[in-house]
């Protein structure tokens, strides 16, 4: 039996499936973009969660370096969960977040903590960084 609810945030609303993580990663993927994710597993079902790319390539330097952003998101994610280090995540209890609808084989789209009010919708979080960037840009005089 798989179990499912329905969570409501910023007026969105998701499909919330209670999953535990087993495992983490963080580190660099083969294509050397540094990334987190969280392996999940519920009911007669498993999803890796995140993959959003946390450092940057920079251009001079010709070498990726890491963000506010990614590390930022890093810290959300150990809010949400509850947990003191990345370390500790493992064997946390999470609702993992779908579109609303979506069927099977959908992609994840955040996380929830399984009581408290604490929840990350992972795109939400890039886009408020993205529009912080673009907003701070001028007034830095950067480029």
């Amino acid at each position: 039996m798989k179990r499912t609810t329905t969570i409501e945030h910023n007026g969105a609303t998701y499909t919330a499936e209670p999953m535990i993580i087993k495992s983490t990663h963080l580190g660099n993927e083969d294509h050397g973009i540094l990334s987190a994710y969280l392996r999940c597993e519920g009911d007669s079902t498993g999803i890796a969660v995140g993959g959003y790319a946390l450092d940057s390539y920079d251009e001079e330097k010709k070498q990726r370096i890491g963000t506010a952003y990614g590390l930022d998101h890093l810290l959300q994610i150990l809010r949400v969960v509850g947990a003191e280090s990345w370390e500790k995540i493992a064997g946390r209890q999470v609702m993992v977040l779908f579109w609303a609808g979506d069927g099977w084989g959908s992609k994840a789209v955040g996380i929830a903590h399984p009581i408290e009010d604490r929840v990350l919708i992972f795109e939400d979080h890039a886009a408020a960084w993205r529009e912080a960037a673009a907003t701070d840009e001028p007034e830095r005089g950067e480029r």
